[in-house]
């Protein structure tokens, strides 16, 4: 099992932060399928096109993105992203984030391994 774990945002706090709001995700990639995968991921317009820079997918159109997406479906990938908020109640603080993208790797990996 591949896991690859991203955040997006700036994860500040403080009381005129109050909509703020960030990002953890995890994606998760059976190992049987993970070159498979990245062949066909490197294949990708957008990914040609972005191939000496890091890929932002705020850079990206519906278009990629839908390609993208596709693509994971196709592999059996799972991605699991959660909000992270400021002080306004809304998702869970950054360490909770990360357990959670974390614990649901993992509960991924161990459905597939038992499968």
């Amino acid at each position: 099992m591949q896991i690859f774990i991203d955040e997006s945002g700036s994860f500040l706090s403080g009381s005129d932060l109050t909509r703020r709001v960030s990002c953890i995700g995890a994606l998760t990639i059976p190992q049987e399928v993970f070159d498979e995968l990245a062949s066909e991921f490197m294949k990708l317009d957008c990914v040609k096109l972005n191939r000496d820079e890091e890929l932002k997918g705020s850079a990206l159109g519906e278009r990629a993105i839908l390609e993208m997406l596709e693509l994971l479906s196709r592999f059996e990938a799972v991605f699991q992203p959660v909000a992270i908020g400021s002080r306004n109640g809304l998702g869970c603080n950054f360490r909770q984030g990360v357990d959670l993208v974390a614990d649901q790797a993992a509960s991924f990996s161990s459905e597939r391994m038992a499968a």
